[in-house]
C-alpha cells in the first residue's frame, strides 16, 4: 500500500496511532501534512521532521472544517492520501450521570463520528477526482476493535467508532457505482485497532479500573 502513497495528510497526526503513522510515513519519505489540536506538538514535529507541515485543525468545529481542509488542499494538491486517526475516549457510567455531561457526550460524538463524516464530505471529491484522472487514492478511517466488541467503560466511543466502521462500509458501497477509473483507483481502507498504549488510554486508565468494580463481568 504504501508505493501508492506520494503525499498524506494525517488528521489527527499529535498523538497515538497518528503521531506513530506521521513519522513512519516521512522517515519513508513521503510528503506529510499532520494536523491537530496542539499547536506546541504541531510545531515540535515540524521542527524534529524536515519537510512536515502542520496545520491546526479541531474537529469538533463543524463549520470550519470545510475552510480549514478546503485551504490545505489548495496548498497541497496533489494529495493522494487522508488519515483520519483524531479521536477522544472518555470513560463514564449511565448508572451515574456525574460521571459526564451532555456536552462531553457530544464532543466526543462529533469529534470521533461527526467530524469525520464532514470531513468525507469535503475531501472524498477531491480523492475521486484525482482517482479519475489515474492516480491511486487512498481514504483510511480509523475506527477500534471496540466497534465490534464494545465494553461498558466507552458507551460513547463504542457507538462512534462502530460509526466510523458503517461509514467506511457505506462509502465502499456508494464508491461501486463511480467511474471506472475511480473504482479501480481509489481505496477506502479501515483501520481496526486493537488495544493500543497510548495517550489516550493512559489519560483515564485509573478511572476505568475503578469502574471495573461497579460494572465487571458476571
Amino acid at each position: 500500500m504504501s508505493s501508492r502513497i506520494k503525499t498524506v495528510l494525517i488528521v489527527g497526526a499529535t498523538a497515538g496511532i497518528g503521531e506513530a503513522l506521521a513519522r513512519r510515513f516521512h522517515r519513508m519519505g513521503k510528503t506529510v501534512i499532520g494536523t491537530g489540536r496542539n499547536e506546541e506538538k504541531l510545531a515540535a514535529l515540524e521542527q524534529e521532521l524536515p519537510g512536515f507541515t502542520s496545520r491546526q485543525l479541531f474537529m469538533d468545529d463543524i463549520d470550519m472544517l470545510g475552510p480549514c481542509l478546503g485551504a490545505i488542499v489548495e496548498e497541497f494538491p496533489d494529495i493522494d492520501t487522508v488519515v483520519v486517526t483524531a479521536g477522544i475516549q472518555q470513560c463514564f457510567n449511565f448508572l451515574d450521570p456525574s460521571t459526564t455531561t451532555p456536552e462531553k457526550i457530544a464532543t466526543e460524538i462529533t469529534t470521533n463520528l461527526t467530524g469525520p463524516t464532514v470531513l468525507i464530505h469535503h475531501l472524498a471529491p477531491h480523492l475521486i477526482k484525482l482517482a479519475e484522472s489515474g492516480t491511486k487514492t487512498t481514504l483510511l478511517l480509523t475506527s477500534s476493535t471496540l466497534a465490534y466488541l464494545p465494553i461498558p467503560f466507552y458507551p460513547s466511543y463504542c457507538a462512534s467508532k462502530a460509526g466510523v466502521a458503517a461509514l467506511a462500509k457505506v462509502l465502499r458501497q456508494q464508491l461501486a457505482s463511480a467511474s471506472e477509473p475511480a473504482r479501480k483507483n481509489m481505496a477506502v481502507v479501515e483501520l481496526v485497532p486493537p488495544y493500543t498504549d497510548t495517550g489516550l488510554d493512559r489519560e483515564h486508565r485509573e478511572e476505568t479500573i475503578a469502574m471495573q468494580g461497579g460494572l465487571g463481568g458476571g
